[in-house]
């Protein structure tokens, strides 16, 4: 498979009626900045920034929260 099929987006919308048919209003993932195109996903898709720590491994991880319509 080649990148830029729009797979991830379309499984992402797809994970996010799921969850809210679940009844849940808030969806929250973390990312690493050595993988960009994911980042950049997540912010398309209406997830903002909620905060950053370094994990027991000292990798530097992002926190993104999308409250679900």
């Amino acid at each position: 498979m080649k990148r830029g099929q729009g797979i991830a987006s379309q499984l992402m919308k797809k994970q996010h009626e799921h969850i809210k048919t679940l009844g849940f209003d808030k969806v929250r993932t973390y990312g690493r900045n050595t993988f960009k195109t994911m980042l950049i996903a997540n912010l398309k898709h209406g997830f903002d920034i909620a905060s950053t720590f370094v994990d027991e491994k000292g990798r530097h991880k992002i926190i993104f929260e999308k409250t679900i319509d």
